[in-house]
């Protein structure tokens, strides 16, 4: 009786050690042997065990018909054999080395020591050489790992650090990374923006002081807000709750000198947007009914609406309208048919060329 292994796979240069199950209910001694075995395998004829190295090459005649015959020794002797497949593929291809560095920090006074590490970098195989070029006036530096190490900058400078990794098989990947280094520090420059600058309470604000610069790099950021609340986020989100005109002030530093920029934040109460004569108010919102009802409260006799339009969140148009068109019993019906849940703005046009901005939640 002989257990049949089943299918087996395998790769060029694998190590094989399969053991060939058989039982023989006279207890007589048995033999093994093997036909079409992948290359680079062998029975053993007296244990059964497939052993062996898989061969390079041995994929190009894959798949194998393997038979495996056990013989007893009984007289007659007698025999059993079983047929499987063997399937082989080809070893595993190399693949060049993916090159990744980090640095900090990137910008400072001379000298500046930066700590380089390519503890990123990566290989199938292995990376057994990291050449590091500052490109700063020194000889090159040659590591057999990623690990973190300092360089100093001892010059003001901008320079391009490249990093080459090289596998066991000769495949090479490069990265770079720019260090700036300054021999004076300059005071930072302040930036801040925020969208929306007026709406209706409870009034989400997104604040964005990213695009502030500084030479040697900015290390903090502080938002007031203007009603008792801060942050230290580069980009925060903050929500005004009570009506106002709040002065937003953003203060950055570079850890020597600092800067300021202000915002103005206008925040009126539920939903209602002045201009001038002009008072608007949107009923009942979150809107209702697939349309904002957008009510007139007051408006001057000498200036009218004469276009509306429609915004999603991000302020791309969803549709425009004459005015007229959609003018009910002093109302102005805008259609949010199909629009998905979220924010939208209604903006006005008036004759005399100002605009009017609503605030509106869709619930669809």
């Amino acid at each position: 009786m002989v257990t049949n292994p089943g299918v087996q796979n395998g790769v060029e240069d694998d190590v094989v050690s399969l053991q060939v199950v058989a039982t023989d209910p006279e207890d007589d001694g048995l033999t093994y042997s093997a036909t079409n075995l992948p290359t680079g395998l062998s029975i053993d004829t007296a244990t059964g065990l497939i052993g062996g190295t898989i061969a390079t090459g041995a994929s190009a005649n894959s798949p194998y018909s393997v038979e495996v015959t056990v013989t007893d020794d009984g007289t007659p002797a007698e025999s059993t054999m079983v047929s499987f497949t063997w399937n082989v593929t080809d070893a595993s291809v190399n693949e060049a080395p993916v090159a990744a560095i980090t640095a900090n920090p990137i910008n400072g006074l001379a000298p500046l020591p930066v700590l380089f590490s390519a503890e990123n970098a990566t290989d199938d195989k292995g990376i057994v050489r990291y050449e590091w070029d500052f490109n700063d006036g020194t000889t090159s530096t040659v590591r057999t790992n990623g690990s973190a190490f300092s360089h100093t900058f001892a010059q003001a400078g901008i320079y391009i650090v490249v990093l080459t990794v090289t596998d066991e098989e000769g495949l090479m990947d490069m990265a770079t990374i720019t260090i700036t280094v300054s021999d004076s520090n300059a005071a930072p420059n302040a930036v801040a923006t925020a969208t929306p600058l007026q709406g209706s309470a409870p009034l989400e604000v997104t604040f964005n002081g990213s695009a502030s610069t500084d030479d040697i790099g900015i290390v903090s950021y502080s938002w007031d807000f203007g009603d008792g609340t801060s942050s230290t986020e580069a980009n925060p989100i903050h929500v005004y709750d009570v009506a106002g005109e709040y002065t937003v002030v953003l203060t950055v530093s570079d850890g020597e000198f600092t800067d300021t920029a202000t915002l103005s934040i206008t925040v009126l109460e539920n939903g209602t947007i002045e201009m001038d004569d002009f008072e608007l108010i949107v009923a009942p919102n979150p809107v209702e009914n697939g349309e904002a009802n957008v009510v007139i409260m007051s408006q001057p006799v000498d200036d009218i609406i004469i276009s509306v339009f429609l915004h999603d969140e991000s302020g791309r148009l969803i549709n425009s309208y004459n005015a007229q068109t959609i003018f009910e019993a002093g109302n102005y019906k805008v259609p949010t048919f199909g629009l998905r849940s979220g924010l939208y703005y209604i903006t006005l046009l008036t004759e005399n060329g100002d605009s009017i901005g609503l605030k509106i939640l869709v619930g669809n």
